[in-house]
């Protein structure tokens, strides 16, 4: 059995059992949430061939409960995570040396993972009784060195202090060198006849594979986010309760959150709320959530604010440290500093219960609590139409600038006069771009894997007076299919605007399938015309999908590096050949940047 291999934290040597301010280095392990982690194996000497499936029904067979298991392909080993250190021992025992598709099972320990928060604090503290200076790992890292104000706003928006018109000449040079690599990877990627293609657009367009647009600049500069999402942590010398961005990350073995005082995205108004808030959590008696620990009260203050004046709130808390009555008194207290703090404006307050370990939710999330307002959204006019905004639901952060890219993607739909085409809207939100397009088009398919953005949507449909639409909700590889055999041979215009990990692929292919077979069957190549992205910094990514997708601005590191995905050389099931290459992926702030395909 394991228990006897096992050391406990206090047994373990070196500074991996360090404490830092009072905290075991692996309590994080042992809570509820993480319980599964600690208690770990290593099933060795598995037949090669046997998936993870196989080995879960084989621990089922014998009615042994685990938490996740883990195997590579064509590997010999796997490691086996359990809820409770008696079902690692009941494991232990039953699969020691048991034959399993001709070979016998080994069971051995395996290392538990160290807290990265300990280890990083661990490294910090050896280096300072070596003498020597902390070093940046990273170049995503700030500069400690400045005032932790500037070190957030380095953090959240890297060339704040460049002139606007020289932050456009540094982004049209990283896109540019980023479409170099492109240009490389396609071309070896390709090999064959295949490669002519793109040999010709290099020669064509001076070593690019396409053409490059010029940057369509933003309406508004400073303060245009309409959405923001403030950490609730302990402040730069420890202040309990402050309200702002991290300048670190966990892994970094850095949860200090800072005021958004010099974020220049953020506006002013938001500003005034998050230092409101913070008084308000300070005087509260409850303090915020510890990362490390997992023990706290206050989470996360979410703000959207729009132009009519409106602000939703969503205050995050964890209760799992609460008495019964406590719930209430915060409610209470909450609505009265709504009530009565003429300094914040808010339309709409709301009290949501998450005791996710990443306050993302969950199916176990409870309905968020309303404390303010008659409705739980607010609303926007976006190119003549009126919007509804939940708190979850995706809705640009620009508003100014999604009337530009809305009025651009309609331009370059080049839908015609007797309005005979489908438009799909994939990735839809909460229905902007579809909508915005209605009056054009026959009509509009949108998919959103969110419910309640979806929702949203069909509210935007019908305060709009739009009855030319559908909405799906679900992911768009679980129902594109679907849709496109119910299509036929109908025109089809496809609009995607996926989240930052991008489309996946039996998406993509089935959207190209779409387009090739039904909207355009007698082109003998097919291409992706028209692609947008809101960029400001080349984005390394490294996941192996393909397809469209933006992401956010998230350090200097990333400005350097883009990742490439081409798919060429494909036929389609009426031979023609398909030239077609995407998935760069470039970092979105406020700046659309476009190419021509």
């Amino acid at each position: 059995e394991m228990d006897g291999k096992r050391k406990s934290s206090s047994e373990n040597d070196g500074d991996v059992d360090a404490v830092v301010d009072g905290r075991a280095p692996r309590v994080y392990k042992a809570s509820e949430a993480h319980g599964s982690t600690i208690y770990k194996i290593s099933l060795k000497n598995i037949n090669r061939h046997s998936d993870v499936g196989a080995l879960k029904r084989l621990f089922r067979k014998h009615e042994v409960n685990f938490s996740k298991i883990k195997k590579r392909k064509n590997m010999d080993h796997a490691f086996v995570t359990f809820p409770t250190e008696e079902a690692m021992n009941k494991a232990a025992t039953t699969f020691n040396n048991f034959k399993f598709k001709g070979q016998h099972l080994r069971v051995e320990e395996a290392k538990v993972l160290e807290d990265p928060f300990i280890s990083a604090q661990n490294q910090r503290m050896k280096n300072n009784k070596r003498g020597n200076p902390q070093k940046r790992h990273k170049a995503s890292d700030v500069d400690p060195s400045i005032p932790p104000l500037e070190q957030v706003a380095d953090k959240a928006c890297p060339l704040w202090r460049v002139p606007y018109e020289q932050q456009l000449n540094i982004k049209e040079n990283l896109v540019q060198k980023g479409f170099f690599n492109v240009a490389k990877g396609i071309r070896k990627a390709v090999t064959g006849k295949d490669n002519v293609w793109i040999a010709d657009a290099m020669r064509k367009y001076d070593g690019l594979p396409c053409v490059i647009e010029d940057i369509v600049p933003s309406p508004l500069v400073k303060g245009y986010r309409t959405k923001c999402e403030f950490t609730i942590g302990a402040g730069p010398h420890h202040e309990e309760n402050t309200v702002g961005f991290r300048i670190g990350s966990y892994q970094d073995g850095s949860i200090t959150v800072v005021p958004p005082t010099l974020c220049e995205n953020v506006s002013e108004e938001m500003k005034v709320t998050v230092s409101s808030v913070q008084e308000f959590v300070r005087g509260s008696g409850f303090s915020h959530y510890d990362k490390v620990i997992h023990k706290g009260t206050w989470r996360q203050l979410l703000l959207r604010t729009t132009r009519r004046g409106e602000t939703l709130a969503v205050l995050y808390l964890c209760d799992t440290s609460l008495e019964d009555t406590d719930l209430g008194v915060i409610v209470e207290a909450w609505k009265s500093f709504i009530d009565n703090n003429t300094n914040v404006p808010i339309t709409v307050a709301l009290l949501q219960v998450d005791n996710s370990i990443s306050c993302r939710g969950g199916p176990d999330r409870p309905n968020p609590i309303l404390v303010h307002g008659e409705r739980e959204y607010i609303t926007e006019d976006l190119l003549g139409l009126e919007f509804r905004i939940s708190a979850d639901a995706f809705f640009q952060v620009n508003t100014e600038g999604a009337e530009k890219l809305y009025s651009l993607i309609g331009d370059w739909c080049k839908l015609s006069s007797n309005k005979n085409e489908t438009l799909l809207d994939v990735c839809c939100g909460t229905g902007t771009i579809g909508q915005t397009l209605a009056s054009k088009v026959h009509e509009v398919i949108g998919i959103e894997m969110v419910e309640e953005a979806v929702e949203d949507a069909k509210d935007n449909a019908e305060r709009n007076g739009i009855t030319n639409v559908t909405y799906y909700a679900d992911r768009a590889e679980n129902v594109m299919h679907n849709i496109s055999q119910s299509l036929g041979q109908k025109h089809v215009v496809a609009v995607v605007d996926p989240p930052r990990a991008g489309l996946r692929k039996y998406s993509f292919h089935c959207i190209k399938m779409l387009l090739i077979s039904y909207s355009y069957p007698l082109l003998a190549r097919a291409r992706v015309l028209k692609q947008i992205q809101r960029s400001c910094e080349l984005y390394e990514h490294r996941n192996k999908s393909t397809g469209l997708s933006m992401c956010r601005a998230v350090s200097r590191a990333q400005q350097q590096t883009s990742s490439i995905f081409a798919e060429a050389g494909q036929r389609s099931s009426k031979g023609n050949r398909i030239n077609l290459c995407v998935q760069r992926q470039l970092i979105c702030s406020h700046t659309p940047i476009t190419a021509r395909w």
